[in-house]
Order: structure tokens, then sequence, then C-alpha cells
């Protein structure tokens, strides 16, 4: 991820030379979005796989939380990172789209999950502590019930934590739905 400067330049004093590239990352990962807390630090979240299978087992998503300056906040999480494994949400694979922040510190991700032939939109609630929020859906995840597939979602967090969502829909022309 890279950090630019309101007149568009590169700031070269976010994480190094204005660029953070996570060292500790696997070799294949898919999908990405990034979020800001409400003190400033940023939630870099990426979903990874465990092997080098090429196959839609994308399960896992990991968080990373870094402060404005583009350090990893070392005491959050484990080293910085939360990974949580998706695939008990009835998806095998899940593609972040979009991260939206809580002014509690939680946060929704807002992911594309395939699995079962079928490729549908799901809304899990995460705890300020990188936690699924179990008050939440099922096991802190809802299903987005929709019968077209989904495409270019995106959402937004109210401050009362409602929370609203668009995305395209192929089989009714590509029109705004929500």
């Amino acid at each position: 991820m890279g950090c630019l400067l309101p007149n568009g330049t590169v700031d070269s004093t976010f994480a190094t030379n204005g660029y953070y590239v996570d060292p500790s990352a696997p070799l294949h990962n898919n999908g990405s979005c990034i979020g800001l807390f409400p003190n400033g630090d940023l939630l870099a979240v990426q979903t990874i796989a465990d092997s080098l299978n090429y196959g839609l087992e994308f399960n896992k998503v990991q968080f990373t939380r870094l402060s404005h300056e583009g350090a990893v906040v070392t005491t959050w999480g484990v080293a910085g990172k939360v990974t949580t494994d998706m695939s008990g949400t009835a998806a095998v694979s899940a593609v972040p789209y979009s991260v939206a922040m809580l002014p509690d510190g939680g946060y929704y991700l807002l992911y594309n999950g395939f699995g079962n032939d079928t490729t549908l939109l799901y809304l899990a609630k995460f705890l300020g502590t990188g936690g699924l929020d179990g008050s939440f859906g099922t096991n802190g995840v809802v299903p987005i019930d929709n019968t077209d597939m989904q495409y270019d979602p995106e959402m937004a967090a109210q401050p009362n934590g409602d929370v609203t969502i668009a995305w395209d829909g192929y089989f009714q022309g590509y029109k705004y739905q929500m």
C-alpha cells in the first residue's frame, strides 16, 4: 500500500519510502481493501491461502493494523495482525471488497464468498480486537440475500452502526441496487 500527499506525490515518510509491503504476506493473496480507525490507524485487509493450490481456497482473511505513519501496531492482535478463517461462513473462498469502520473501533467487512456453485455477498462484523462479533447474524456473519449476481459492491457505516450496501446486479442489467 502507498500513501500520497494532498498534492498527489508519494509521502516518503510513510512506512518505507511511502509504501508498506507486508514482508510476511503469503505467496498467494486475493482481494484487498483498507479502512481507517477513529484514531487514524489504518486497517489493511487481504485474503490469503494456506497452500500453493490455485483453486478457490482463499478462505482466510488477514487484517493488519498500521499507524498513520505506516508502522505495524504490534500491540494489536498478534504482532499487529489478526487472521480469521472464514470457511465456516458457507463460503469456500472469501474475497474482501470493502471495510467500514465503526466509532467503537469495530468494523464491518463486505466480502464475496465463493462456494457451492454460487457467488454471494457476505457481511461480517468484527470487534475492535479483530475477532468476529458473535452477536451479529450467525457467528458474526450475515449473507446478503439476493438472487442476482453482485458486482462492484461497496458499503458505508453510519455512526449508529447501521450499514448501507450497494452493488451492480448482473441479471438486472447492471442496475444500481441497495
